[in-house]
């Protein structure tokens, strides 16, 4: 038990205190079962037919059906002689017992008591069967253990709270009393442990009444008071032990000690009474004081919950047993007697409850099955026993011999028939007139609903959402957190009722943060975690220091909470707003977290209910549904603007390429360019010089999308200007680098884009081309001379634009001399690297072998060729990049 116990508790155990309330328990378990095995082994054994105390003293516990009580003897009656033998001790007695059989009749003579004269009575001795032991001791064992049991598994919870410690020493000396009343009136061992427990049980009921179910008032300024309890039951113990001896009457007599004798009996009586009456009706009295005059609701349902123990526990003894069987005679029935006696262990076991739950889970629920099956008991009880009285009167002339089985049967049948009917009613009684005040549920979850259909904005919602918790559940403080897809954080989207300064957005992948506040715990089904975040320290003398607030403090809070602060944030009741989504990779639907909805404990201090908690999670299932159909309602609104935006970004782009085929002498020059999106990172464009000659430049950009087409706008400016100016291959190529390098670097790397590029001037009086790559594809030509078509891998070219600094890009001319019918191919990776639905590539060979068959053509006619191929060749896939690709032919 202990090995599953928090550090704390450990701790506690680990403390004088603890170690002397652990030292109780053994004693009071070794004690328990030493007796329960010593009367275990009477059985088989013969007895005198009564029990009988350690002085002589006939016992209050006998089974009528014995012997003894059979021919007479009774309660407190003094045992002088046996056979003529007088009977000093106990050991006389068992004596001649043991030297008779059963069924030997021995004459006794006995002196009643308070009278004068004694009397003889013949009793015959009797064999201890199996039956005896369950009836007489097993019920008191079994009391007993139930006591300390309950006890000592309500310290071990809670080993620093004073009142388990408390109810720890009454559990124990009311078991100890109820399993070692067997041992006194028959083996005699632990005799003086015996009066021991009963005369400080008083004290012990006292000492739980003044700390729960909450500390009196008085004990703060006078904390000594606890102790005068025990000062009477201690002064009425030594009393006892020095007045009692293992003497019977004639021991006492020849002591010259009667008066002790008296005294033992007297004191006797005055424990029974101190610790009966006054300590059991004190530790009631003051549990009452406590929820009449209790400050919070949490002791209310404390007080409320052992009170209602108590009920269970001592009203059916009180009228089944007591009033009708020993009072009035009118009803025994041994098998509800013994029902009514298990009973007792109820109130120790309520009061446990209280101090281990603390904060009543579902008090509610508690109450209401208690009151219900207690009204149940007492009415069919009390049903019954009439019923069988009247029906044993009117077949008692009719059936002589089984009148009595006859009407018990019929009473049973119509206790079995009344049984369902009348819990429906009793409940329905206790509903109407204790918990009417408790809030309709579909009614509440209706009007949310209601009003996250005439909206979705969540401004116009949140209020109506904090009116409906406000007027049903009552937390202390509510915080929302909605995810902000462009931080990916929580956002606070609404705080109320907490003092203590939040941060407005709270990091999603914070791990450390959310797993100690128990909102992104891994599991397979995010709505399910409807759970309190953590559980507060236990124990009334205030709460413990943890480093949790501490955390909390600095993640979530600008500055460090006090403790009371950090509790409210400890104690929240956290639910994450989740939707299932579908998965864009084809995979199956998942939970997506959109929001946190966080309410602080109740106002009342109690503990959220399973009504509680079903509000706030339908609530919330409600609220992410609107949430999400919020964000679907502007992704839609944002997907078409950003279309609209898109288009336009295209249009322009569209404009940057060369609107006609540029016309030059002896040259015929086309291009086309298709982007895989709106905008994409292909280029190209041609410019004729005033001397005559004309420039050409081919590009492409990392990627495509916006940030691709910008870039182009970059390179297209700076070609322009560059143009106008110095048009030479090196001094171009040299503009164009500074310009992408100068870009890339005020990117962050992991979304930098460069750019290749091929650079291209024709000089007509010569027929020459100089031309260098920037990390792209030198141009196919076609030789017609020859009919040999080369792709220059002798060339040499450099680093993509933008990728190295100015001052180490180095870029270095080429030389194409061209003659009629030659052409030149220029294209991006779009062309050679499509793919057909097979994933089957374009490739370089199918370049070729379209410039061979169509070599004689325009350059037109090339490009529609080569256009017409590769659109065949992807239909049914469609394009993942961008293509472009330009052809000059010279005449």
């Amino acid at each position: 038990m202990i090995k599953v116990l928090d550090s704390e508790s450990r701790q506690a155990l680990k403390t004088p205190t603890g170690l002397f309330c652990l030292l109780l328990i053994v004693l009071s378990i070794t004690l328990s079962t030493v007796s329960l095995l010593g009367s275990i082994g009477m059985i088989g054994q013969t007895f005198a037919g009564f029990r009988s105390e350690p002085t002589l003293t006939i016992s209050a516990v006998n089974e009528p059906d014995w012997s003894g009580p059979q021919a007479g003897v009774e309660t407190y009656d003094r045992l002088l002689k046996v056979d003529d033998i007088p009977l000093l001790t106990p050991s006389d007695l068992k004596k001649v017992i043991r030297e008779h059989q059963p069924g030997d009749v021995l004459r006794y003579e006995i002196l009643p008591k308070g009278a004068d004269k004694s009397k003889f009575l013949d009793i015959a001795a009797q064999r201890f069967s199996g039956i005896d032991f369950v009836r007489s001791f097993l019920l008191f064992y079994l009391i007993g253990f139930l006591h300390i049991f309950v006890g000592a598994i309500a310290y071990l919870v809670r080993p620093k709270n004073p009142a388990a410690r408390a109810h720890l020493f009454m559990t124990l000396s009311i078991g100890v009393t109820t399993t070692l009343v067997c041992d006194y009136d028959t083996t005699m061992w632990f005799t003086r442990f015996w009066l021991a427990s009963v005369a400080l049980t008083g004290g012990a009921c006292l000492h739980l009444g003044l700390y729960f179910p909450q500390r009196k008032k008085i004990l703060i300024k006078h904390p000594w008071i606890v102790f005068i309890p025990y000062a009477i039951s201690f002064g009425l113990l030594g009393v006892w032990q020095y007045a009692f001896r293992h003497l019977g009457y004639l021991g006492y007599q020849a002591q010259g000690a009667v008066s002790l004798f008296n005294l033992h009996l007297d004191m006797n009586d005055l424990s029974l009474a101190w610790s009966l009456i006054v300590g059991f009706m004190g530790l009631i009295g003051l549990i009452l004081h406590s929820l009449i005059t209790a400050e919070s609701q949490v002791v209310k349902n404390q007080a409320k919950v052992a009170l209602l123990g108590g009920v269970i526990a001592y009203l059916p003894m009180t009228i089944f047993w007591v009033i009708l069987d020993q009072i009035l005679h009118v009803f025994s029935s041994p098998t509800l007697a013994t029902f009514c006696w298990l009973l007792f262990v109820v109130f120790p076991l309520a009061i446990a409850y209280a101090i281990i739950k603390h904060k009543m889970f579902d008090i509610d629920f508690v109450l209401k099955q208690g009151m219900t099956y207690t009204s149940l008991l007492v009415l069919l009880g009390g049903l019954y026993i009439v019923l069988a009285a009247m029906l044993q009167n009117l077949l008692a002339p009719l059936m002589s011999n089984n009148g009595d089985l006859t009407a018990y049967m019929l009473t049973t049948g119509v206790t079995i028939l009344l049984f369902e009917p009348l819990k429906l009613n009793i409940r329905s009684f206790i509903d109407r007139k204790f918990f009417r005040t408790k809030y309709d549920f579909r009614t509440a979850l209706s009007e949310f609903i209601d009003a996250a259909r005439s909206t979705i904005d969540i401004e116009e919602l949140t209020p109506k959402l904090v009116e409906v918790v406000e007027k049903t559940i009552h937390p202390k403080h509510i915080l929302l957190f909605l995810k902000n897809p462009e931080t990916n954080s929580l956002r606070q989207a609404y705080s109320h009722g907490l003092s203590v300064k939040i941060k407005n957005e709270i990091p999603m992948d914070d791990a450390v943060l959310l797993s100690a506040m128990g909102l992104l715990k891994p599991q397979k089904n995010l709505t399910r975690r409807l759970t309190g975040v953590l559980t507060a320290s236990s124990g009334s003398a205030g709460p413990t220091p943890s480093p949790i607030p501490f955390l909390l403090a600095k993640r979530i809070t600008s500055e460090l909470p006090n403790l009371e602060e950090a509790e409210a944030i400890r104690n929240s009741l956290t639910l994450p707003l989740t939707v299932r989504t579908a998965n864009l990779n084809g995979g199956a639907p998942h939970e997506e977290l959109i929001g946190l909805l966080t309410l602080g404990e109740k106002r009342s201090e109690m503990e959220y209910t399973t009504e509680d908690r079903q509000l706030f999670q339908s609530i919330g299932q409600q609220l992410a549904l609107t949430l999400h159909s919020s964000h679907l309602a502007e992704e839609v609104a944002e997907k078409v603007a950003m279309k609209q935006t898109l288009m336009k970004a295209r249009t322009i782009q569209r404009s940057m390429l060369p609107e006609h085929d540029l016309e030059i002498p002896r040259f015929e020059m086309t291009g086309f360019s298709e982007s895989a999106d709106e905008t994409g990172g292909d280029y190209y464009d041609w410019y004729a010089l005033k001397n005559g000659d004309f420039v050409m430049g081919i590009g492409d950009v990392t990627g495509h999308g916006i940030d691709a087409a910008m870039i182009v706008g970059m390179a297209k400016s700076c070609l322009s200007n560059q143009i106008e100016m110095h048009p030479e291959v090196p001094n171009t190529m040299a503009a164009l680098n500074r310009t992408i390098n100068q870009i890339t670097r005020q990117t962050d790397r992991s979304n930098r884009k460069l750019m290749s590029f091929v650079y291209s001037y024709f000089n007509v009086d010569t027929m020459q081309c100089y031309l260098a790559s920037a990390g792209h594809w030198f141009p196919y030509h076609y030789k017609a001379e020859t009919g040999e078509l080369t792709n220059y891998p002798e060339f040499k070219g450099t680093f993509p634009l933008g990728q190295r600094p100015p001052e180490k890009f180095k870029c270095t001319a080429n030389q194409i001399d061209l003659k009629s019918g030659d052409v030149l191919l220029y294209f991006t990776d779009g062309l050679h690297e499509a793919e057909n639905p097979n994933g089957q590539a374009y490739d370089f060979e199918r370049v070729e072998q379209m410039l061979h068959w169509h070599h004689s053509a325009s350059a037109q006619e090339i490009k529609a060729q080569l256009q017409a191929d590769w659109e065949q060749h992807i239909e049914g896939r469609g394009m993942e990049d961008d293509m472009t690709m330009v052809i000059v032919k010279v005449s």
